[in-house]
């Protein structure tokens, strides 16, 4: 066409499942991420119960930046949407059917605008593994992830927890 067109840039993270969970009160897993400098956490039950009456809307918030995914006991799938934009993130309870799943999504709250015959892009990023501390320290700093390290439950008391663990860490090698 010979007009601008805008979109609005999205992503999401699925599961199409509700996983056997380890059920320990010293451990997160769920739907989690860091908006608007806060950690948000739901588990999949409050995720459930949180969404019976909002068509499936467990969470949402906009902020710049942030990260948010879906966590296990040892593995973590994110999304690190631009920290420099403005985004909306949302923590839905999905089904399909009788089929149940959970859902995170990020979408910029301010168009993308491409002008007639001109091409766009959006950079965004997936994390997919294991937790593992250095790593995500490193990708902390390297992208300007916000507390992307809390991805890792180090509990009420993380100012003392996350020390400790680098000191056995050290003494472990």
């Amino acid at each position: 066409t010979a007009a601008p067109v805008e979109l609005f840039p999205w992503a999401r993270i699925r599961r199409d499942y509700t996983p056997p969970t380890a059920g320990y009160y010293i451990l997160h897993e769920g739907l989690l991420g860091v908006i608007g400098g806060r950690l948000q956490e739901l588990t999949y039950a409050k995720a459930k119960s949180a969404g019976q009456h909002t068509d499936g809307l467990a969470y949402q918030a906009s902020a710049p930046g942030g990260w948010a995914g879906i966590t296990d006991k040892y593995w973590l799938t994110a999304l690190i949407p631009p920290q420099n934009e403005d985004e909306t993130v949302s923590f839905r309870d999905v089904r399909i059917g009788e089929a149940e799943g959970y859902q995170v999504d990020f979408t910029r709250q301010t168009p993308a605008t491409i002008a007639p015959g001109g091409a766009g892009d959006e950079t965004l990023h997936l994390f997919a593994g294991a937790k593992e501390v250095h790593l995500l320290d490193r990708y902390e700093r390297a992208l300007g992830i916000p507390s992307f390290d809390k991805a890792v439950d180090f509990g009420w008391f993380y100012f003392l927890t996350k020390p400790f663990f680098y000191a056995i860490d050290w003494l472990y090698q």
